[in-house]
């Protein structure tokens, strides 16, 4: 399959299939180099360039604008398009 192929410089962000916790432990060398992978923390060290820290980073940004967009949909009473259209000042419609 695809995670048998050396595919070094394509992958850009972390997989699932790389937690620890995910995985069977009995899956051999996957297991052991998930495993042996330092854990990211609340915040991680920003590095720059196309990192998994900053990919980590940015997933975690976009998760918190998500879950502003939808409670705040929520609570005004107004769909999400309308809600951003409103952020960006009435640019949209």
């Amino acid at each position: 399959g695809i995670r048998d192929r050396d595919v070094t410089g394509v992958q850009t962000c972390p997989l699932p299939f790389s937690d620890p916790l995910l995985l069977d432990p009995n899956q051999g060398e996957m297991y052991e180099k998930a495993k042996a992978t330092k854990a990211y923390g609340v915040l991680p060290e920003m590095k720059t360039g196309l990192t998994e820290e900053a990919e980590i980073m940015n997933g975690r940004m976009a998760m918190m604008g998500l879950i502003t967009l939808t409670a705040t949909s929520f609570i005004e009473g107004k769909d999400m398009l309308t809600v951003v259209n409103d952020w960006v000042g009435g640019l949209y419609f």
